[in-house]
């Protein structure tokens, strides 16, 4: 390895062998390197793991609408972002039913939500909600009338936003 990168690594003495500098250095860097190896086999997992994106449910028999809060406590613990959206036209009424949630309006203080808890959001307030970081968070989310009326689903909340609860 000496010819291969051109400098002594160790000094040879008649009863003795010593690091050089060049050699404390290039064992110093090989251990960051496989440090960094390992940090970025771990990230990788990490993100294999993280899922994204938003999902809509539907529910109208008794039953399953029992079991939905424990479902969905269950994926909140798993799977944790959120993304901001906008409800354009009339606005969301959103009603926590269990748990324990955040509401953040864009440029504004998170708001805890515990049950009953009600908040009126008008039409095109950018905002999101969901599961505080150490819980989980079952709600209603009612749609305003209004004209013309859409969601618009914006950026992924990133991790300072979504841990101003805790």
């Amino acid at each position: 390895m000496e010819e291969e990168v051109g400098v002594r690594l160790f000094d040879r003495g008649t009863r003795k062998i010593t690091l050089t500098n060049e050699r404390i250095l290039l064992r110093r860097r090989a251990e960051e390197i496989l440090q960094l190896v390992d940090t970025t086999e771990r990230e990788l997992v990490e993100q294999e793991e993280q899922v994204e994106g938003k999902i809509s449910i539907g529910c109208g028999e008794m039953a399953a609408v029992q079991m939905l809060p424990e479902l969905i406590r269950t994926f909140r613990e798993k799977y944790t972002r959120v993304i901001h959206h906008a409800d354009k036209g009339g606005g969301q009424i959103l009603v926590c039913v269990a748990g324990r949630g955040c509401y953040q309006e864009w440029g504004r203080e998170a708001v805890e939500m515990k049950p009953g808890d009600c908040i009126n959001i008008p039409g095109g307030v950018k905002h999101w909600h969901g599961a505080a970081p150490d819980s989980w968070f079952s709600h209603l989310a009612v749609e305003v009338p209004g004209e013309n009326g859409f969601n618009e689903w914006l950026e992924p909340v990133d991790d300072e936003q979504y841990g101003v609860l805790k």
